[in-house]
C-alpha cells in the first residue's frame, strides 16, 4: 500500500515524511533515515523558534488572561510535538494495522461470505496530521468489523445447511421501492453467492469465528500501542483549550462585549469549542460503540451455545466466550483511562472545578485592582485637599 504523492507531498509541507514513496532498498540506510526526518526536524526547530520569540515579545505582563494564554499555548506545543515523534516512531505499526484489517476483511469474505468495499487505503490520505480522527477511525473499522462478524455469523445460527439461512429474495417490482431496498437486496444477492453453496458444520462456525476474532484482539492490541501515547498529549492539549476557551467566554458575558474586538475573540472561541468538542465526541463514541458491538458479539456466541445440544460444541462456545469476554476489546490511552463515554461525566466535572478555580482567581483580582484604584483616589484626594 503505498501513498499517492499529493497526500506525500502535503504531509512533507507539514514537516512530517512517514511513509517513503518507492520501496526499493537503499545502500546507505542512515543517511535514507536522516533525508526522510530532516522535514519533521526542520519544522520542529522552526516551531521552537516561532515559540522562543512569543516568549521575547510577551514582557512582563502576569495578568490573569495572559497568564492563561500560556497554559494554553505550552500542552499545545508539547502535544504538537510529541504527537510528531510518536507518528513517525510508530509509522511501522500503522503499517501493520492496515495490513491486518486487509487480512481480517478476506478471511470474513471468505468464510463469511460478507461483500463490501475496503476504505482501509483511505486512511493513509489523513497521514498522521488529524491521529484523533484516525484514531477513531480505527476504532470505528473494528466495530463495523465486530458488527460484519455477528452478521456472518447469523448466516450461519447453528451450522446448519445453507437451505435455512436465507429467507426467498423478491426481485420482483424493485422499481417501485426506492434505491436503498434495491442496494439491500443486490447485496444480498452478493452475499448469497460469495459464499460457496456447501454445507457448514457448527464447529467450524466456531473455529472461523474464533480466527477472526483474534485479528480483531490483534488489531486492538496494534491501535492501542500505536495510538495511546499520542492520545494522552492530545486529549490533556485539548481539555486544556476547553477549559481556556470556556473561561474566556464567561468574561466575555460578564463584560457585556465591551471591550475591544470581543465578538472576534467570542467566535474563536466558539471554533475552538466546537472543534475540540468534536474531537472529544468522536473519539469517546467509537470506544463506547465498539465496545457495544463486542457484547453483542459475545451475547450471540453463547446464544448459539444455548441453542446446540452437541456436548463438543457447547464446550468450544465456552472456551470462545472466555476468550472474549477475558480479552475485550477495549481502547485506552496508554491504560490511564479508557476511550468510551465513561470518561466524559470526570472530563466534565474536571472542566467545571477548574472553571470555577478560575473564576475566583479574576474575582479576586478585580477586587485588588478596584482596591488599588480606590487607594489610588482617595491618596490624590488628601493631596488636592492639603494644597
Amino acid at each position: 500500500m503505498q501513498p499517492i504523492k499529493s497526500f506525500y507531498y502535503f504531509a512533507k509541507l507539514f514537516g512530517l515524511c512517514p511513509f517513503p514513496l518507492d520501496v526499493t532498498t537503499v545502500s546507505n540506510v542512515r543517511m535514507h533515515y536522516i533525508k526522510q526526518l530532516l522535514p519533521t526536524y526542520l519544522a520542529l526547530l522552526f516551531y521552537t523558534f516561532c515559540l522562543v520569540s512569543i516568549f521575547w515579545q510577551s514582557g512582563n505582563s502576569s495578568d490573569i488572561s495572559n497568564a492563561a494564554n500560556w497554559i494554553q499555548f505550552i500542552p499545545n506545543s508539547f502535544a504538537y510535538i510529541f504527537v510528531l515523534i510518536f507518528a513517525i516512531r510508530h509509522r511501522m505499526v500503522m503499517s501493520d494495522i492496515l495490513s491486518i484489517f486487509t487480512l481480517c476483511d478476506e478471511k470474513m469474505r471468505s468464510m463469511f461470505g460478507i461483500s463490501y468495499t475496503i476504505p482501509n487505503i483511505k486512511m493513509k490520505r489523513f497521514g498522521l496530521l488529524l491521529f484523533n480522527f484516525q484514531f477513531a477511525g480505527c476504532i470505528m473499522f473494528l466495530s463495523d468489523r465486530s458488527i460484519l462478524l455477528l452478521k456472518g455469523m447469523n448466516n450461519f445460527p447453528n451450522g446448519f445447511g445453507l437451505e435455512q439461512q436465507f429467507k426467498p429474495l423478491n426481485l420482483g417490482g424493485l422499481s417501485k421501492q426506492n434505491s436503498m431496498t434495491t442496494d439491500k437486496k443486490l447485496n444480498r444477492v452478493t452475499t448469497v453467492g460469495n459464499i460457496k453453496i456447501r454445507p457448514i458444520s457448527p464447529l467450524e462456525t466456531l473455529h472461523n469465528t474464533r480466527e477472526v476474532v483474534e485479528h480483531l484482539q490483534e488489531l486492538a492490541a496494534k491501535i492501542n500501542d500505536c495510538f495511546g501515547k499520542q492520545a494522552i498529549f492530545s486529549l490533556l492539549s485539548a481539555f486544556i483549550c476547553v477549559t481556556v476557551q470556556l473561561y474566556y467566554m464567561l468574561n466575555h458575558i460578564k463584560s457585556g462585549f465591551t471591550n475591544n474586538r470581543t465578538e472576534i475573540y467570542a467566535l474563536a472561541a466558539c471554533s475552538m469549542l466546537f472543534l475540540h468538542g468534536v474531537e472529544f465526541w468522536a473519539l469517546f463514541t467509537s470506544g463506547e460503540n465498539v465496545r457495544l458491538k463486542w457484547k453483542n458479539l459475545i451475547n450471540y456466541v453463547f446464544f448459539m451455545k444455548s441453542k446446540s445440544n452437541d456436548d463438543e460444541f457447547r464446550s468450544r462456545a465456552d472456551d470462545l466466550v472466555s476468550f472474549m469476554t477475558t480479552n475485550p476489546l477495549e481502547f485506552s490511552a496508554y491504560g490511564l483511562f479508557p476511550i468510551d463515554l465513561s470518561v466524559v461525566s470526570g472530563i466534565a466535572s474536571s472542566i467545571t472545578t477548574y472553571l470555577i478555580v478560575l473564576v475566583q482567581f479574576k474575582i479576586s483580582e478585580d477586587q485588588a485592582n478596584g482596591d488599588d484604584s480606590l487607594n489610588m483616589g482617595d491618596s490624590n484626594q488628601m493631596q488636592y485637599s492639603t494644597s
